[in-house]
């Protein structure tokens, strides 16, 4: 029988989409849940939700940080989150709750681009892998439930990772256009008002496509200075407020001496908590000496957290070698003096992931498919947090990687298991 070559057979493969959509509906179920049982909706915490709570009194972008030290104005933390958190503030001041529900919204979101993510890095079938993964882990799950900017860090991240693959398959061919050269700068730039640290995986990118143009640096920065300069205009206008506000050139946040001094001192252990379970900025501020010739200016008092947690590592090397393993340690494992760290929940998962993400790092180097920024931006966060300050939600974006890589692995795992079963259902069938 001849078939009709109008009624050719469809060989292309199904459309995932519906499945993304329905895993983005699982997230937004999850995260809502996460919402309901564990916000705190009627208390301000953390310096963001306070920062905010000062600008909606009339008080200005100010900050006064526990220690003892008077309310000034302040770049402690970038400005966006803080102006989310004012919003929703001002929308409803006695109830948080609408600030957690979008917090939810727009975290469950993280699904589109994660499945793009990791189709362009891995295929189709690890893109939903990916998405799936980042819909239930439940780290990133019960991060919309808190004051902090981290749900939003992490889309911010996921987009960038997208971008990124558009450069690379662009760029050997026929270069990088300058639409979305600057679209990655925008993207890049309203995140590093969201958290600094974005401008690591700024950094990845550049050293990423620079080895995929075979170390050719002047191509690439010519493809590249968009991004650079779009960057730019979106930091100037807070680079600018810091200088008309606090006299002094702040590009991105202050507080960079502080973080050196709390993971370095004399009752350190290279995180936020003493061994003791207490929190270090406050076990030593307590001691007169240290606190009588604290700056009352808030860059001043960084410079002088900065001085004394040099002249710390200048006098005890060794000591500062120790507390660096320990942060490494915290970096890959786990930090014993942290509550969160003690959670049941966040153990077991975090274990899994470890497992299953060393089988997918193992099987995408033999296969040759470990695209470049993925270690590079692992081991730019590493480089940046050992030396200086370990916690829990600073690994969100190492974390996020190995969900990348982990899906990889469930992937393979998943096409062995049909294999294998695929000779057993057709003895069944005859």
């Amino acid at each position: 029988m001849q078939q009709d070559p109008d009624r050719l057979p469809d060989t292309k493969p199904p459309s995932q989409w519906p499945w993304v959509i329905a895993l983005a509906v699982l997230a937004l179920l999850a995260r809502v849940a996460a919402v309901v049982i564990l916000a705190d909706r009627h208390t301000a915490y953390y310096e963001y939700m306070l920062i905010a709570r000062n600008l909606l009194s009339g008080l200005g972008y100010s900050f006064d940080d526990d220690g003892g030290m008077p309310m000034q104005p302040t770049s402690f933390q970038p400005p966006l989150y803080v102006y989310w958190c004012a919003a929703f503030m001002r929308l409803s001041p006695h109830n948080y709750l609408p600030l957690y529900l979008a917090q939810a919204a727009v975290g469950a979101s993280g699904v589109f681009p994660a499945y793009l993510a990791g189709n362009g890095f891995f295929g189709r079938p690890a893109g939903l892998g990916f998405a799936a993964a980042y819909a239930v882990f439940p780290e990133m799950i019960v991060l919309t439930a808190r004051p902090v900017p981290e749900w939003l860090y992490v889309v911010v991240f996921l987009w960038l990772l997208v971008l990124y693959l558009s450069f690379k398959f662009k760029l050997p061919a026929a270069g990088i256009p300058f639409g979305l050269a600057a679209v990655f700068g925008i993207v890049a730039g309203l995140g590093m008002l969201v958290k600094a640290t974005v401008l690591l995986q700024a950094v990845a990118v550049f050293l990423a496509l620079l080895l995929l143009m075979r170390r050719r640096l002047a191509v690439l920065v010519r493809q590249t200075w968009p991004v650079a300069l779009t960057m730019l205009v979106i930091l100037a206008p807070w680079v600018v407020r810091n200088w008309r506000v606090q006299h002094r050139w702040i590009p991105l946040r202050t507080g960079i001496g502080q973080s050196l001094w709390i993971g370095n001192n004399a009752v350190s252990e290279g995180s936020l908590w003493t061994a003791d379970g207490r929190k270090v900025r406050f076990a030593l501020l307590a001691e007169s000496d240290f606190h009588s010739h604290m700056p009352d200016d808030e860059q001043d008092r960084d410079d002088y957290y900065l001085r004394h947690a040099l002249s710390f590592i200048e006098h005890h090397p060794w000591e500062y070698a120790r507390l660096c393993v320990n942060r490494l340690a915290y970096f890959l494992w786990f930090d014993p003096n942290h509550p969160l760290a003690r959670n049941s929940v966040y153990r077991v998962s975090y274990v899994l992931l470890l497992a299953v993400a060393a089988a997918g790092i193992l099987l995408s180097v033999r296969r040759r498919r470990l695209d470049s920024v993925l270690p590079l931006t692992y081991l730019l966060y590493l480089l940046f947090y050992v030396p200086v300050l370990s916690a829990p939600r600073y690994r969100v974006i190492p974390v996020l990687l190995l969900l990348l890589v982990a899906s990889c692995a469930a992937v393979a795992f998943f096409e062995w298991w049909r294999t294998e079963r695929a000779p057993a259902r057709r003895a069944l069938k005859t």
